[in-house]
């Protein structure tokens, strides 16, 4: 995993905390080989997103289509539910990412969470290894299409074999 501090991240108006110690970036591959990637907004709050390739069931699935795709995904539990699908996604100074990755995300910027940008003191706030275990979780959960494909046949057949 490769992180950076945000060049031009008004901080300004932000309390002294955990976030001044963390990075606002992050870029890593979990053991699956799905990018993920992890991102903090103006307000200090961080987000978690992992792409996906062409040919993945959720690949160009916009959120309100999920539910009416046949899916390769186990159901995770993640913090908000899923909140972002698309392919316009900037990491601050990460390094190229790749372009042809559909990128799925959540967000910690919910009722009751603990934005930094804002003046709060009752609030939990959702740490980088928070999301940074909620990036793994979702990237493990999200199978990739060859260990789909391996699910749909018996290990002893190859996947152009018919069955009789």
């Amino acid at each position: 995993m490769i992180s950076g501090k945000a060049e031009g991240l008004d901080r300004s108006g932000w309390e002294i905390g955990p976030w001044d110690d963390e990075p606002d970036w992050a870029h890593g591959i979990a053991d699956n080989g799905l990018h993920y990637a992890i991102r903090r907004n103006g307000l200090g709050a961080l987000s978690g997103y992992v792409g996906v390739p062409e040919g993945h069931d959720l690949f160009e699935a916009r959120l309100n289509e999920w539910w009416s795709r046949p899916l390769s995904v186990k159901l995770v539990s993640i913090h908000g539910g899923i909140t972002y699908s698309g392919f316009d996604f900037k990491l601050h100074q990460s390094p190229a990412l790749p372009d042809n990755l559909w990128w799925l995300g959540f967000d910690c910027a919910h009722f009751g969470d603990r934005l930094p940008g804002l003046r709060t003191s009752s609030r939990v706030y959702r740490d980088f290894d928070y999301v940074r275990q909620g990036v793994i979780r979702l990237a493990s959960a999200l199978l990739t299409p060859l260990e789909a494909l391996a699910l749909t046949h018996d290990s002893n057949e190859s996947p152009t074999e018919e069955r009789s």
